[in-house]
């Protein structure tokens, strides 16, 4: 892990544990909320320039919380991201919440890699689910790389039906009995 990811984790966990379980969910929502906005908006990073004032930026974002009409919780934590010259790690930290959210309410999230985009992704997410359980969340990813076949990550297991590793692994055998 890169030590911007694990200050990014450090921040989430640090708004994730001052929450109380009930008010979790409602946070999770406002930080996705706020990813969108980010996602669509470059002009909000842009507030991690090193132009602008320390007063400027926290005056800028408190805000823009303030016009999105965030939670207080929210917006005070905002401030201080802001305050400590770390809002260009904003959107790992909502990620590095969401993923902690997501593990404290027991979903798992199963990245799927194929080669081609799938016509069909509902049987596959179905099929995933059925091992991993309703509340899995299912990520869809095409990578031409892999040649043909899926892979599938859930946390620390991985199941790897690619054409390229099938290659990989007969090629090792071949030379293996050479």
């Amino acid at each position: 892990m890169t030590a911007r990811m694990d200050l990014a984790d450090r921040y989430a966990c640090a708004l994730f544990d001052s929450l109380v379980p009930s008010a979790r969910e409602a946070m999770a929502r406002e930080l996705a909320t706020l990813d969108e906005l980010l996602a669509t908006n470059e002009s909000l990073i842009a507030l991690s320039r090193p132009t602008l004032t320390r007063s400027q930026r926290i005056n800028a974002i408190t805000g823009l919380m303030s016009a999105a009409k965030t939670s207080d919780v929210l917006r005070r934590f905002a401030g201080t991201v802001a305050a400590n010259g770390r809002w260009a790690l904003i959107r790992p930290i909502i990620k590095a919440f969401g993923r902690r959210h997501r593990h404290a309410m027991g979903i798992q999230t199963a990245y799927v890699t194929t080669a081609h985009t799938i016509d069909n992704p509902d049987e596959i997410i179905s099929r995933v689910r059925e091992v991993y359980g309703e509340t899995a969340e299912v990520v869809l990813a095409v990578d031409p790389a892999i040649g043909g076949g899926v892979t599938i990550r859930v946390g620390s297991q991985m199941v790897d039906g690619s054409v390229r590793t099938r290659l990989a692994n007969l090629r090792r055998a071949i030379e293996a009995s050479v």
